[in-house]
């Protein structure tokens, strides 16, 4: 007990030495600004005056790191989207050639459209056969779940009911993916909906 009272004892002293050194500091530096008569209430407004301004500059320091912060993090998801979107749009690409290849003529509808694809990427047709086509190059974390297969099966039906033009004798629903990355929740869905193919063409 006696302990821990003389360190609350050598506490108390530290900032009572502090305190005085910071007021007679403030003294001298008063009258280095050709003050007199210097009583302790100015003193004590002073030692206001620059805790005040002290906080106000631990705010601002704090304010300009967390917008400094901010702005790295706004550049770092900035970079981080376009190497996505380039990324994505390279494996349509590859996909769109892939078909090409095979004697279908291919309209890369994603690019000629861009967030208006109506998540339609590819369109590909020879014969009457008619592909539409939604491409994934997602890494192997980024699981295709069964929600992202229902809102394709939901965008081919909207995409036709929007483009009654077209012909075409049998329809395929092509949702293409660069890595076998399916959950479990997909394969199921793919399971109870036929009329949806999933195919793994890994990029080359």
């Amino acid at each position: 007990m006696w302990t821990i009272l003389g360190w609350m004892i050598i506490a108390v002293m530290f900032f009572v030495l502090i305190d005085l050194y910071q007021k007679t500091k403030i003294r001298g530096e008063l009258k280095k600004q050709g003050k007199r008569n210097i009583t302790n209430q100015n003193i004590k407004d002073e030692q206001k005056r620059r805790e005040i301004e002290a906080l106000q500059i631990t705010a601002e320091r704090r304010r300009l790191y967390e917008e400094q912060e901010e702005n790295q993090k706004k550049e770092k998801n900035k970079i981080m989207y376009q190497e996505n979107m380039k990324k994505g749009s390279d494996y349509e690409e590859f996909i769109a050639n892939h078909f090409r290849s095979r004697g279908y003529d291919v309209i890369e509808h994603g690019k000629l459209k861009g967030k208006k694809d109506l998540g339609i990427d590819l369109i590909a047709t020879k014969d009457g056969e008619l592909n539409l086509i939604q491409c994934k190059n997602w890494s192997e974390k980024n699981k295709v779940k069964h929600n992202d297969l229902k809102e394709f099966l939901g965008n081919v039906t909207a995409f036709i009911e929007k483009n009654p033009e077209l012909q075409y004798n049998r329809l395929k629903r092509l949702y293409i993916i660069s890595n076998e990355s399916l959950h479990n929740s997909a394969k199921h869905y793919l399971r109870e909906n036929e009329i949806i193919e999933c195919l793994h063409l890994p990029m080359r």
